[in-house]
C-alpha cells in the first residue's frame, strides 16, 4: 500500500562475526529544512553539507551490528543495534557514519560509543554521546551537545549553545547567543561571547572573554575564574572567592562594596548582572 506524501525506504544489514566488515552507501532526495536522525548503539558520526537537496549516507560496519536506514517524508532515520548471542549477551558491532546533508537542515544525533563531528550547517543541532568527544563548527542555529566521556568544542555558532559533559573540558568561541556550559571533570573556556554565559564546573577553571554586553553566572569548586570585558563595558558584578581573592584591573570605575574575597559593585556605571563564585581559587576581571 502506498501512502501519499510519505515514502518509506528501509535497509537492514547484519554483519556476522567479529573480523568481517561491510559498507553501505545510499542517497535520498529530501527538501531543504528536513531532519537527519541517527541513533547508534556504538560508533562515530561525521556530518558535513552540500548545496543539493539530497542526503548521502556512507556507513562502515564492523562486528555484529544491525543497521536500519529509512526515509519518512523529509526525515532520514538511521539506527543501529547489536545482536544477541547464544547465551543472551548483546554483542555490539561498531558503525561509522559519514553523512552529507543539504546546507539548510536539522540534526538529531546520538551514539553510545563514539565521537560526533558536525560542520557548516544552517539548522539546529542536537548531539549526544556516552563515550566520545563532540565538535561543531560554523553552525547557524541552536546547538545542544551532551557527552559522558569526552570534551566538547564549539566554534562559530550563530545561536544558543548548551554544552554538558561529565568527563572533559568545554571550549566555545564566537557564539552569538546564550551559552550554558556544565562539566564535572574539566575546565571551561569561552571566547568572543556575544551573549550571556552560564558556566559551572566541579573540576577546573573558567575563563570567559566577552565581545559584547556581559552577563551570566560563573561557578567552580575546583579552580580560578578569569573574566575579560570589552573596553568601557559596564556590568553589575557580584563575585566571591572562598580561599582566594577577587582582583579587578585599575582600568575599571568601581562603585560599591569591595573586600579581598568579595565584590558587589557596579563596574563602569553598571549594567547586566554578572555573578562569579569559586571555592578553590581566585577571580580576576580584566578589560580589553
Amino acid at each position: 500500500m502506498r501512502m501519499l506524501g510519505t515514502m518509506m525506504l528501509s535497509v537492514l544489514l547484519l554483519v556476522p562475526g567479529t573480523a568481517r566488515a561491510d559498507d553501505y552507501e545510499e542517497s535520498f532526495s529530501v527538501p531543504f529544512g528536513g531532519t537527519l536522525r541517527i541513533d547508534l548503539a556504538r560508533g562515530s558520526i561525521d556530518v558535513d553539507t552540500h548545496d543539493a537537496e539530497r542526503v548521502e549516507i556512507d556507513a562502515s560496519i564492523s562486528g555484529r551490528a544491525h543497521l536500519d536506514v529509512r526515509q519518512d517524508g523529509d526525515q532520514i532515520i538511521v539506527t543501529s543495534e547489536g545482536s544477541t548471542g547464544l547465551l543472551g549477551f548483546v554483542r555490539t558491532g561498531r558503525v561509522r557514519i559519514r553523512a552529507r546533508v543539504p546546507e539548510r537542515f536539522h540534526l538529531d544525533l546520538a551514539t553510545r560509543g563514539g565521537h560526533i563531528d558536525v560542520q557548516e550547517l544552517v539548522g539546529h543541532v542536537v548531539a549526544r554521546t556516552s563515550g566520545g568527544r563532540i565538535e561543531v563548527q560554523e553552525i547557524e542555529g541552536n546547538v545542544a551537545a551532551e557527552t559522558s566521556g569526552g570534551r566538547i568544542e564549539a566554534k562559530e555558532v550563530d545561536g544558543d549553545l548548551l554544552a554538558s559533559t561529565s568527563g572533559g573540558s568545554i571550549r566555545a568561541s564566537e557564539i552569538t547567543g546564550e551559552v550554558e556550559a556544565e562539566t564535572s571533570g574539566g575546565s571551561i573556556r569561552v571566547s568572543e561571547a556575544a551573549g550571556s554565559v552560564f558556566a559551572h564546573t566541579s573540576g577546573g577553571s573558567i575563563d570567559v572573554d566577552f565581545s559584547a554586553v556581559p552577563g551570566g553566572d560563573l561557578r567552580t569548586t575546583g579552580g580560578s575564574i578569569g573574566i575579560r570585558l570589552p573596553e568601557g563595558a559596564g556590568v553589575h558584578l557580584r563575585a566571591r572567592a572562598v580561599g582566594g581573592s577577587v582582583q579587578i584591573d585599575d582600568d575599571f570605575e568601581i562603585r560599591g562594596e569591595r573586600t579581598r574575597g568579595r565584590v558587589d559593585a557596579e563596574l563602569n556605571g553598571g549594567g547586566a548582572d554578572l555573578e562569579a563564585e569559586t571555592t578553590g581559587g581566585s577571580i580576576r576581571v580584566r578589560e580589553d
